[in-house]
C-alpha cells in the first residue's frame, strides 16, 4: 500500500491530490454511525469545507482532490 499526495498553489487556488494504489473502489462520503470510531468522516470534511473536489479511477487505483479557492496569504 502506500499513498502519494500533491499540493499545488496558485494565487487563486490550492489544489491537493491524493492517489492511492491498493484499491479501484472509488470512495464515496458518508455520515458515519457511532459504530464506525474514529474512521470515515474524511470526504464529509472534504465536502463541506472544499471549493471543488472530486474522486477519478485510475489505471491502478484512485486519485482523490480537493481546491481551495482564494489568495494566498
Amino acid at each position: 500500500h502506500g499513498a502519494v499526495v500533491t499540493a499545488t498553489a496558485t494565487d487563486a487556488r490550492l489544489r491537493v491530490e491524493v492517489q492511492d494504489f491498493a484499491s479501484e473502489d472509488l470512495p464515496a462520503p458518508y455520515v458515519p454511525n457511532a459504530d464506525d470510531g474514529t474512521h470515515g468522516r474524511g470526504l464529509i470534511l472534504v465536502r463541506s469545507l472544499a471549493d471543488a473536489w472530486g474522486v477519478e479511477a485510475q489505471a491502478l487505483g484512485k486519485t482523490v482532490w480537493f481546491e481551495l479557492h482564494g489568495g494566498r496569504p
